[in-house]
């Protein structure tokens, strides 16, 4: 496994744990949750942002997605 493949797991998997983390008190208290990707384009964070959707609706936490322009860009 190379190394940006560890990292990517390790990212998709931190975002799961994250959503599970608020599963049992989010609807009572109204959770919110951030995840932030490179870019809406390139597939491994398009298909990141699909599972945090699914499971952030299933949980009922209110889910909020950002990403930058271009696959490089790093400041906005």
């Amino acid at each position: 496994m190379t190394k940006k493949s560890l990292l990517k797991s390790t990212v998709f998997a931190a975002a799961g744990l994250g959503l599970m983390a608020f599963a049992s008190s989010a609807s009572a208290a109204g959770v919110g949750a951030c995840l932030i990707t490179k870019t809406d384009t390139n597939p491994f964070f398009v298909k990141m942002k699909e599972g945090a959707t699914a499971k952030a609706k299933e949980l009922g936490v209110d889910l909020k997605t950002y990403a930058g322009k271009i696959d490089g860009d790093s400041e906005s």
